[in-house]
């Protein structure tokens, strides 16, 4: 059991939290939302895995924003070449 399954861990009891919250207030809880979920939280925890691999070599307030900004901007991939 190492730092990143603990990581895992943690997100996914987030994520299971975020969803109860969200049928208990009402707010729909469709399949692409529980997919936005765990894509997120994939993404947070590749990068917190290699930020502790790397000596968590930059501030955690940079690499929040980092990991913010990158999840703001749309990825344009093209698989036609």
């Amino acid at each position: 059991y190492n730092k990143q399954d603990m990581i895992r861990e943690a997100f996914m009891q987030m994520i299971q939290t975020m969803k109860k919250k969200s049928v208990q207030t009402g707010i729909s809880d469709d399949n692409m939302s529980s997919y936005q979920l765990v894509i997120q939280s994939s993404v947070a925890i590749a990068v917190l895995g290699k930020w502790i691999e790397n000596g968590m070599d930059v501030p955690p307030d940079a690499l929040s924003q980092s990991i913010l900004t990158a999840m703001r901007e749309p990825v344009n991939i093209n698989f036609e070449n």
